[in-house]
């Protein structure tokens, strides 16, 4: 699980914002599109905003089935909510979630730094150690963990990662 996180934290770089509105589930893994991520400057009203928004949006994106798109009416009330708590539209706020989402995924739980390449290596040390994984699955496991390790961007603003990490409990 822990390997599907770090894949999908990186791959959520590449998705466009429209397609990351409602979260995805740790265990599920993007499948990454030839467009970057526009990384943008962090400030705590974004992050605070972003919260907001997300616990607001839960109940509305709960009554979903499967992979069902939301209805005029669900979005339109997901875009209220994001611009009641500051954002000037939806797509402003899966922006914002991207960037956090982007960042958060390379937080190190333990010591709350932003460290990627790190967490990496050790989800590859943990895979390779552990007996109980299929060859078949261990394999295609370690070549995700390595494409990832080959993908992690630059960031563009390294204060973003401080306060991601600060905000990470």
């Amino acid at each position: 699980v822990a390997a599907a996180f770090v894949v999908a934290g990186f791959a959520m770089q590449t998705l466009p914002a429209s397609a990351q509105g409602k979260p995805r589930p740790a265990q599920q893994q993007a499948v990454p599109e030839e467009t970057e991520l526009d990384q943008i400057e962090l400030t705590q009203k974004h992050i605070d905003g972003f919260i907001a928004t997300q616990k607001e949006i839960t109940p509305i994106t709960a009554k979903l089935k499967g992979n069902a798109q939301p209805s005029k009416q669900m979005m339109a009330q997901m875009e209220g909510v994001a611009k009641k708590n500051g954002f000037k539209d939806f797509d402003e706020f899966g922006d914002v979630g991207s960037n956090i989402g982007l960042i958060f995924s390379g937080i190190d739980p333990q010591t709350k730094k932003y460290d990627p390449d790190n967490l990496i290596k050790q989800e590859i040390a943990r895979v390779n150690d552990d007996k109980k994984i299929p060859a078949a699955q261990k394999k295609k496991i370690l070549a995700d963990l390595q494409q990832a390790a080959k993908s992690v961007p630059a960031l563009k603003f390294p204060a973003s990662a401080e306060l991601v990490a600060k905000n990470y409990d």
